[in-house]
């Protein structure tokens, strides 16, 4: 678990999560270039300097577990 009680995930699970249909948001907070280069289908995109402005993105998440990479 992190620092704030938030439990790591990881890849192999997260990968047969996505492959069963059950996956949760993942939220990449890369640049808009790293992403573009390579990126798990399905993420959203919201780099990490843009977080405070783009909150409202994640309004329709909010009951969704979400996976921040």
């Amino acid at each position: 678990a992190l620092s704030g009680g938030a439990p790591w995930v990881a890849a192999d699970d997260l990968h047969a999560r996505i492959e069963a249909g059950s996956a949760p948001l993942v939220l990449d907070v890369r640049s808009r270039d790293e992403y573009a280069a390579g990126h798990i289908a399905g993420a959203l995109n919201i780099p990490h300097d843009e977080i405070d402005a783009r909150l409202a993105d994640l309004g329709p998440y909010r009951s969704r577990e979400i996976v921040v990479c």
